[in-house]
């Protein structure tokens, strides 16, 4: 309907001056001596127009034709960008498919874009691993280092679970660099690949290590996980932690359920009580729940699996925004 409405309003516009110009008899007289020149003012109105509209399409043209070269420099680089993605997608879409030659041809030619090269080297480094070119792999991970040595966290990952698999893990550990060691998330990938093998002893100490230099609750949460060792000196040296971080909902439930497997009731559910306190985690209510259930009290063990059940429920509905799937 709207160009219905524009339509009108040109011929209304269209009107108005055919009638302005019909009853205009002014004119222009323009003097350049010797020479003189007299114009109807209704044609020196048109004339100063398409003037204007000639002059409006001319610098258009040229400041077009100057900012041309850098549109069409603007365009080829979206287009290799988007050309880029569109590779690595192919390439991600071909690695969860199983085709692994195809997943590493099309992740080699996404490191040639600056946009993709890191991601785009370690995922061909994951397809050479899984058809066991592990020269190949290992070049991609030299190149991938050499790309994004500022960015090691999903580079490292990648190649301690690859070494993990290949049964190489030590040696992965022992060539990374001592501060990137203490990041959180490479410490805690390195300590359950260690806690996979069976290697308690060196979780423990990686992750005691990366916590004295900087605490992450995240981190601290594995250290109950580490099972089989001297739960004692893993009690004391929780509690050491406790007195600079009182209020960590996950310290304290790693507390609990410490104290539980050592089968100090009491203290595992002081410690349990006092991170659902701070935070009411649904893991700590499972703890709870488990606690109250090897003690034999039914009523509190029922009670408590159903706040953790609640607990889980609300969280999974808040990573789907209330969705759920149905069955077709």
């Amino acid at each position: 309907m709207r160009w219905v409405f524009w339509i009108l309003g040109l011929f209304a516009l269209a009107v108005a001056v055919a009638l302005a110009l019909r009853f205009n008899t002014g004119y222009a007289l323009l003097v350049w001596p010797p020479y003189r020149a007299e114009l109807s003012l209704n044609l020196l109105v048109l004339l100063l127009a398409a003037g204007f509209v000639l002059g409006y399409l001319l610098f258009r043209f040229i400041f077009g034709a100057i900012g041309l070269p850098a549109k069409v420099r603007e365009y080829r680089e979206r287009r290799r960008r988007d050309s880029a993605r569109a590779t690595l997608l192919a390439a991600v879409n071909a690695f969860f498919a199983g085709r692994f030659g195809r997943a590493e041809k099309a992740a080699a030619e996404a490191m040639e874009s600056a946009d993709t090269s890191a991601l785009g080297a370690v995922l061909a480094a994951r397809a050479a691993h899984e058809l066991r070119r592990y020269d190949e792999r290992d070049a991609y991970l030299t190149r991938a280092e050499e790309i994004a040595s500022g960015e090691p966290v999903v580079r490292i990952i990648a190649a301690a679970d690859m070494l993990l698999d290949q049964r190489a893990l030590e040696e992965c550990w022992h060539k990374i660099p001592a501060e990137q060691k203490r990041d959180a998330k490479i410490a805690a990938a390195a300590a359950q690949c260690y806690m996979a093998l069976g290697g308690i002893a060196q979780a423990l100490q990686i992750i005691e290590q990366a916590l004295a230099a900087e605490w992450d609750s995240e981190l601290v949460g594995i250290y109950a996980e580490c099972e089989g060792v001297d739960t004692i000196r893993q009690i004391e040296r929780a509690e050491q932690w406790l007195k600079a971080n009182p209020r960590d909902a996950v310290l304290l439930l790693t507390l609990g359920r410490l104290c539980a497997r050592q089968e100090l009731w009491g203290k595992a559910q002081s410690y349990l009580d006092a991170s659902i306190s701070v935070e009411p985690l649904y893991s700590a209510y499972l703890a709870l729940a488990e606690l109250h259930d090897r003690l034999g009290n039914a009523d509190a063990a029922r009670r408590n699996y159903r706040e953790s059940l609640d607990l889980a429920v609300n969280q999974l509905k808040q990573m789907t925004g209330g969705r759920r799937r149905t069955a077709l």
